[in-house]
């Protein structure tokens, strides 16, 4: 895929430009009339393009490219500070295919880029059938309704200033999402694994995603087992209106999570999805008041895997009594929730899968990191380890450390 980098910055062209060099096909300038001739020019597959700079801004640009008929099938990022809600809209009704807000985050960046990849590629491969292509705007409209449905960056990141989310979805829209809410004092969140991947599973996590937002910031009930229990019985009583057809697909995996940051208590309650807790050597843990055992036991730190019920919420079972578990958090702790994407994923030179053993492994190696990095730890290692084969399910990991 051939990318042009316009931005008025040089350091922000050479920070693009040295992202991307080794993925894709680059071109740059810094200003949008040599932009207009460059793709006039030139066979453009993606636009990464500013909005503020001299002569005419990025939306002059955008609204040019999209008015010429040779050149207005070119994909467009907006790749911006200006993040007000109006300008983001603006762009898109213009006709930008999607936005990155600087800075820029890389993974996002990777993530979009590789969306329009897809894209770009399918239409390319059936640009006869018009009705394929239709399909593909819908499921990239689908993407943002969901993607507006999830907390931002920016919000989670100012519930836990030390976190992270990575989030690839498999298909464009995903099975996998995340929840979060701060009521009564307390933060809930939850982490959601839908079986399956792309339509079904996300419309499956989008129901999930309402009655998780009616039951806490409606109902404003934050305890883990009663939001299982909740979350259980609506999707069971929704999924089974219809004597029509039997659903194959009403089945998640989830953990579900309450914090009180004033008495440090986690309170959780789990389906089939674990908790990773990784804690100082020197400090032994506690669950309901038993002391745990670690899975496993680096130089400074030991990682516990806190598992809860060991079934999933599906339609097929009777609603669960799911236990709530509690601990204590010490300050320095760090959590990891996953789906199990991640570790399934297909890969190295032996074509296996991705271990949960690797996983814990390279946890405790970078817990030195800031979380930031962690982040970049692991997608560079998914990465690597799934260069040569494609993505096998969704992916979400949010790593919290208190």
């Amino acid at each position: 895929m051939k990318v042009l980098i316009v931005d008025d910055q040089p350091h922000n062209v050479l920070l693009l430009e040295t992202l991307l060099e080794k993925k894709y096909e680059t071109i740059s300038t810094y200003n949008g009339l040599d932009a207009l001739e460059i793709i006039e020019k030139n066979k453009i597959d993606l636009v990464l393009l500013d909005i503020l700079m001299p002569h005419i801004d990025g939306f002059e640009v955008l609204k040019r490219i999209k008015e010429n008929t040779r050149i207005h099938d070119t994909k467009v990022i907006m790749v911006t500070c200006k993040t007000d809600m109006a300008d983001i809209k603006h762009a898109l009704q213009i006709g930008a295919s999607d936005y990155i807000k600087k800075p820029i985050d890389t993974t996002e960046l990777f993530s979009k880029l590789e969306t329009q990849q897809k894209l770009i590629s399918k239409q390319k491969q059936v640009e006869e059938y018009q009705v394929y292509a239709n399909i593909h705007e819908t499921m990239i409209l689908a993407k943002h309704l969901q993607y507006s449905l999830l907390p931002d960056k920016d919000t989670f990141a100012q519930i836990f200033p030390q976190s992270f989310v990575i989030f690839l979805p498999r298909d464009i829209v995903s099975g996998d999402i995340y929840f979060t809410s701060q009521i009564n004092g307390k933060t809930f969140f939850a982490l959601i694994d839908s079986a399956s991947h792309g339509v079904p599973a996300a419309m499956l996590s989008i129901m999930t995603y309402m009655i998780l937002n009616d039951i806490v910031n409606k109902q404003r009930v934050t305890s883990p087992e009663k939001v299982a229990r909740y979350v259980h019985s609506e999707l069971k009583l929704h999924l089974y209106k219809s004597k029509d057809i039997y659903n194959q697909t009403g089945s998640i995996d989830a953990v579900f999570c309450e914090y009180d940051e004033q008495s440090q208590k986690l309170n959780y309650a789990s389906a089939k999805r674990p908790i990773i807790l990784i804690r100082n050597n020197k400090k032994d843990l506690e669950i309901n008041n038993i002391q745990q055992v670690p899975a496993t036991v680096g130089d400074d730190n030991s990682l516990y895997n806190l598992n809860g019920s060991r079934n999933e919420i599906s339609i097929d079972h009777e609603i669960e009594d799911f236990e709530l578990q509690y601990l204590t958090i010490s300050p320095g702790d760090t959590i990891y929730l996953y789906t199990d994407g991640y570790t399934d994923q297909i890969g190295g030179y032996k074509n296996k899968r991705f271990t949960k053993k690797q996983f814990y492994d390279n946890l405790l190696s970078i817990q030195k990191k800031n979380m930031s990095a962690q982040k970049m730890e692991l997608y560079n290692l998914y990465a690597d380890w799934s260069l040569n084969f494609e993505q096998t399910d969704d992916i979400l990991i949010l790593g919290i450390r208190f």
